[in-house]
């Protein structure tokens, strides 16, 4: 088994409450605009601002809790989360920061940089069941999101156990060979219902995923569609959800079709990190 990241909840309690204090602390100085002198302190408000909200994520990583406690303590099905390691990896890239910043959302109180997009969707599924993921080998702190399941070189056999065992599976439309390789262990082991898509933001990467997706997934529509999220009918042919107003009313017709009880609860007051 591969070694998971050491965590540490008391300096993640500490992490986190000064990266607190740094973001209110800013607040006052960043409406400060009328003067120069002003208009440097609000400049210095942003950079505390930031680097309290980065201060607060690194908080939150260190108190994680891994993916295998959650299991072991929920005896609920699990929600499985597949992606590519290498487009995690991207998602701190300042390109891929703006991109999202100004892409498509999966809803409207979720917004697309694909980090935060990952940690409030984690919030309302382990509300269903416990949502987990495997770690990236090496990562020195788990990201947020997904509970993350560190396991050596036995992983294909993990993800085959965690998919039979899966309530449905959420998995990040991507194009390298592993995904590959995992789109088609769902396509085999998994009904059509069980699974819901997350498509890229940037149209490049839609493209490039539609051109190499397996033969079923060729039936996505040409030009990247305003939807980002995707369900599929029982042979596989893929229908866009809407997105709406909260990812509750998003998400519906999904879980409905699961015989699941939405859990209705707004994300729209949690901390934007």
């Amino acid at each position: 088994m591969a070694s998971a990241p050491v965590r540490r909840g008391r300096r993640g309690i500490v992490y986190e409450w000064l990266g607190w204090i740094m973001v209110l602390g800013a607040l006052p100085f960043m409406a400060l605009t009328s003067t120069i002198s002003q208009a440097l302190m609000a400049f210095g408000g942003v950079a505390l601002f930031i680097g309290g909200g980065l201060l607060l994520r690194r908080g939150m990583k260190y108190s994680a809790p891994s993916g295998g406690d959650s299991l072991a303590h929920d005896r609920r099905q699990p929600i499985v989360y597949l992606r590519s390691f290498a487009d995690e990896s991207d998602d701190y890239r300042l390109a891929s920061f703006l991109r999202g910043a100004f892409g498509l959302r999966i809803s409207a109180d979720i917004p697309p940089w694909a980090s935060q997009e990952q940690l409030l969707l984690a919030k309302y599924l382990s509300k269903i069941g416990p949502y987990v993921a495997i770690g990236r080998p090496g990562e020195p702190l788990p990201e947020l999101g997904a509970h993350r399941i560190y396991v050596g070189g036995e992983w294909e056999e993990r993800i085959l156990t965690l998919l039979r065992r899966a309530r449905f599976v959420v998995i990040r439309a991507g194009s390298t060979s592993g995904l590959h390789w995992e789109l088609g262990q769902i396509m085999a082991a998994l009904e059509p219902s069980r699974v819901l898509m997350i498509l890229p933001v940037s149209r490049r990467d839609y493209l490039r995923f539609r051109k190499s997706a397996p033969g079923p997934l060729q039936r996505l529509p040409e030009r990247q569609p305003i939807e980002r999220l995707v369900v599929f009918e029982d042979d596989w042919s893929p229908l866009l959800l809407p997105d709406r107003k909260s990812i509750d009313d998003t998400l519906e017709p999904f879980l409905q079709r699961l015989t699941i009880d939405p859990p209705k609860q707004s994300l729209l007051w949690k901390a934007q990190w």
